[in-house]
């Protein structure tokens, strides 16, 4: 395997290992006022927010940009007449797909996670 396969093997690991906290649901990026709230229901009304979050598929949709912007810069390399114009083309639509991928599918769970709290009566400030 070559060192530049491996080294994108890596770097899509180490995007989706950060997607995933500890408890294996996603972390939340999403500020909420907890001034007069019961703590205790807010992390459970969290936990299950977080939940619904994770049926996201962020490595899914990472996976799917990746190979997407790859196809689609090769199709434009080629189109502008060589292999080697191909590749590189290849390569900067692997990373833009991947990195589109990766921000929407994350965008989408804060989106799950900020409307499931405002659902349940609280005050979402992000």
């Amino acid at each position: 395997m070559s060192k530049r396969i491996l080294s994108a093997f890596m770097v899509v690991f180490f995007v989706l290992s950060a997607c995933v906290s500890g408890d294996g649901l996603p972390p939340t990026r999403v500020i909420t006022d907890l001034k007069g709230v019961d703590s205790k229901q807010y992390q459970n009304d969290l936990y299950e927010c977080r939940r619904y979050a994770g049926q996201i598929d962020v490595g899914g949709d990472a996976l799917t940009g990746l190979v997407a912007g790859a196809l689609f810069g090769a199709a434009v390399g080629s189109a502008l007449g060589n292999k080697d114009d191909a590749k590189r083309t290849a390569k900067v639509g692997a990373v833009a797909g991947l990195t589109e991928g990766t921000s929407g599918a994350l965008g989408e769970q804060d989106l799950i996670i900020r409307n499931c709290l405002i659902g349940r009566g609280y005050k979402v400030l992000n």
